[in-house]
């Protein structure tokens, strides 16, 4: 904008110095009678002059801009470059490869596989590694359901602890995995964009399965109240999560009473852990089902109360 205020300067100075002269020489060759016919004609070509002047300019400016636009589009795409180079880095990565050797085996060690995994994503946080630490959880807990198909016990608080920690990883990987870049067309698109449909078939796996309501349960008995919430909480929360909204896999996962009657036992553990905000909004959620009507609103009743929200106890009371 300097640039051009200073070239709008000098084009005015010189059609002023141009004017000037002209009508000197003007009035010297024909006098003041012509005066008035001169000023108009100098006038004329002085705005002819600016005119040209200012569309070359406009010209010139919109080539620059141009240029800076094809100059962003370039840099975007290389920035995009570097990210997937450092995705197929992160996949040579020795601690993942490390990692992966470890849970894959025979034998596996998931603790080490864990530890080798969690090095690699102090290394580099990308979507690809969450995603294998994500898959070292989901392979143990396989592993334990196929201890069933051998005639051996299933350790249903194991393969419980290890979905929670691979929901949390593999909805991570998901998150990352749809920051956006440009392709070569310069069109947005996900930095990875199969790594959507490969978490939300490992969720819908763990949706299916119920070992999260058992691994819940037995917490419950265990008194571990709080710990029964995160459990419960952790299934019924898949059919809400983003990789989750196909249209097709919604309808795989109904909201039904199976699914409210979930919702009020984890609504009562997180009231028995003195967890009120968490409990008050399950409960609040239960209150126009046909899951305990009584107990929600006497619960929910409670819970406002012990928040002191008065305006929302008055409500419930209604």
């Amino acid at each position: 904008m300097e640039i051009s205020n200073k070239w709008s300067a000098v084009i005015i100075i010189v059609v002023t110095v141009v004017c000037s002269v002209g009508l000197v020489l003007l009035n010297r060759c024909f006098g003041s009678q012509h005066m008035f016919a001169a000023i108009v004609v100098l006038l004329a070509i002085a705005n002819l002059i600016t005119a040209v002047s200012l569309e070359k300019k406009e010209k010139r400016l919109k080539e620059l801009e141009k240029k800076v636009e094809e100059l962003t589009k370039k840099s975007l795409f290389l920035a995009a470059l570097v990210l997937m180079s450092t995705v197929c880095f992160a996949q040579k990565n020795p601690a993942v490869k490390k990692a992966k050797s470890l849970m894959n085996s025979e034998t596996p060690d998931f603790a080490a596989a864990r530890a080798s995994i969690v090095e690699a994503l102090e290394q580099e946080p990308t979507a690809e590694n969450y995603y294998w630490a994500g898959m070292i959880g989901y392979k143990e807990a396989e592993r334990e359901n196929n201890n069933l198909y051998m005639g051996l016990a299933k350790d249903i608080p194991t393969v419980g602890a290890a979905m929670e920690e691979s929901i949390e990883y593999l909805v991570k990987a998901d998150e990352l995995a749809q920051v956006p870049v440009l392709n070569k067309k310069g069109v947005e698109v996900p930095t990875d964009p199969k790594m959507r449909a490969k978490v939300a078939k490992m969720l819908q796996t763990y949706y299916k399965s119920d070992d999260l309501i058992r691994y819940g349960a037995q917490l419950y008995e265990a008194n571990d109240f709080a710990g029964a919430y995160k459990a419960f909480k952790a299934h019924l929360d898949i059919p809400t999560l983003a990789p989750m909204q196909d249209e097709k896999m919604q309808k795989e996962m109904p909201r039904d009473t199976t699914y409210e009657n979930y919702k009020y036992n984890a609504a009562c553990f997180a009231y028995r852990a003195d967890m009120h905000e968490e409990a008050a909004v399950l409960f609040d959620e239960l209150k126009d089902s046909e899951t305990e009507p009584l107990m929600v609103n006497q619960f929910l009743c409670q819970e406002y109360m012990t928040l002191k929200d008065t305006v929302k106890f008055i409500e419930a009371l209604h």
